[in-house]
C-alpha cells in the first residue's frame, strides 16, 4: 500500500510537471498568447495530463509556473496590447546584461531595422509612426547590407504577424511581443518621459498627454473612459482637449465576462522631459521555438511569418 501510494504521488506529480511543459511549449511557439487563448491552452494541457484545472485557477498556475522559472531567470508575464488595450501573455527574460539582448532570428539588418523602428515610434509624440516614415529609415541604417524600401516594407509585414509592431490605421505602434518583451528597452527610450497611464497604470507609448498636467492616457483607455461620459483629464480634471482617434477596426474587449483579465505589475514611473534614443535592443524571451504547438487551434505565428518570408504573405496584416 506504502508502494502504491508512493507510485500514485510520483504519477500525480509528473502529471503537474507535464502540463505545466505543455503550457510552456505553446506560448514559446506562439510568441505571445491573449489571455482567453492562454486559459485556454493551461485547461487543455492539464486536460490531456488527466489534471483538473478551471479558469478560477488559472493565476495560481502562472504563479506556479513563475516559481519553477525564476531560477532560471524567466517569468510568465502579462501586459495590455497598446493598440488595442486586451491583455496578452508572454514569457520574458529578465536577465538584462548585454549578452541577454537577442530579441528575435532575424538577419543583422533586418535587426537593425527593428531596432530603428522601435526608436522612431518611442521617439514621437504619440508613440506611432507612418508606414513612410518607417520605410525611409533604411536611409539611415549603418549596416553593409542595406535593405531596400521593398523588403523592408515586406519585413514590416513580417514583424506584425510576429507581434512586434502593429498597424493602427495608416500607422504602425509597438505590438504585444516588444511590450511584453522588450518593456525595459522601451523604458530606455523613453527616459524621462517614461509614463504610468493614469487609467490603467501600465507603460504607455501610443497615447495621449492632457494638456494641463501634461499626464499621459492610452488611446483605447480615453476612448473607453469618453465613451463612458467622461471628456475630462482623470488625474486633474481638466477638459481633454485632444480628438479621440477612433478605435482600430479590430479592437473589441478581449476578455468575456468569465474570464477576468489580469493586470500588469510594476507600472513605470512618471516623468517630464524630452524623448531620446537608447542603444541595443532590450532582453527578450530568446526564440526557442518549438516545431508545432500541441494545441492547433491557436493562432501558429511562427508559421505565418515563415509563409510571410516566403512571399505568401508579404501584404500588411490587418
Amino acid at each position: 500500500a506504502s508502494a502504491t501510494a508512493r507510485r500514485t504521488c510520483r504519477q500525480t506529480k509528473m502529471a503537474h510537471a507535464n502540463h505545466h511543459r505543455l503550457f510552456l511549449q505553446t506560448l514559446l511557439a506562439q510568441g505571445f498568447l491573449t489571455e482567453k487563448d492562454a486559459i485556454k491552452t493551461y485547461i487543455k494541457a492539464a486536460a490531456s495530463c488527466g489534471v483538473t484545472a478551471t479558469r478560477g485557477g488559472f493565476t495560481a498556475f502562472v504563479g506556479e509556473l513563475n516559481a519553477t522559472l525564476k531560477d532560471v531567470f524567466f517569468r510568465v508575464h502579462s501586459t495590455k496590447r497598446e493598440d488595442t488595450g486586451a491583455v496578452v501573455y508572454g514569457l520574458i527574460n529578465e536577465i538584462t546584461d548585454e549578452a541577454s539582448k537577442i530579441c528575435a532570428p532575424y538577419e543583422v539588418a533586418e535587426m537593425e531595422f527593428l531596432q530603428k523602428l522601435i526608436e522612431e515610434i518611442t521617439s514621437t509624440s504619440e508613440g506611432r509612426t507612418t508606414v513612410t516614415d518607417a520605410l525611409n529609415l533604411v536611409d539611415r541604417m549603418e549596416h553593409k547590407a542595406k535593405m531596400s524600401k521593398v523588403a523592408c516594407e515586406a519585413f514590416c509585414a513580417v514583424l506584425q504577424t510576429d507581434g512586434w509592431i502593429a498597424k493602427v490605421g495608416t500607422a504602425l505602434c509597438l505590438g504585444p511581443r516588444a511590450t511584453l518583451e522588450l518593456a525595459q528597452y522601451v523604458r530606455e527610450l523613453l527616459g524621462d518621459n517614461a509614463a504610468a497611464c493614469s487609467l490603467c497604470a501600465e507603460l504607455v507609448v501610443l497615447g495621449q498627454a492632457c494638456s494641463a498636467c501634461d499626464r499621459r492616457i492610452h488611446f483605447h483607455c480615453i476612448r473607453r473612459f469618453a465613451a463612458s461620459g467622461h471628456a475630462r483629464c482623470p488625474s486633474c480634471s481638466a477638459a481633454w482637449t485632444h480628438a479621440i482617434p477612433a478605435a482600430p477596426a479590430h479592437e473589441g474587449p478581449e476578455d468575456d465576462d468569465d474570464v477576468p483579465a489580469t493586470p500588469a505589475a510594476d507600472p513605470a514611473p512618471r516623468g517630464r522631459g524630452s524623448r531620446r534614443s537608447g542603444a541595443g535592443l532590450g532582453a527578450g524571451a530568446g526564440e526557442a521555438v518549438v516545431a508545432a504547438a500541441p494545441f492547433a487551434e491557436v493562432t501558429d505565428y511562427s508559421s505565418r511569418s515563415k509563409r510571410a518570408r516566403r512571399g505568401q504573405g508579404a501584404g500588411p496584416a490587418e
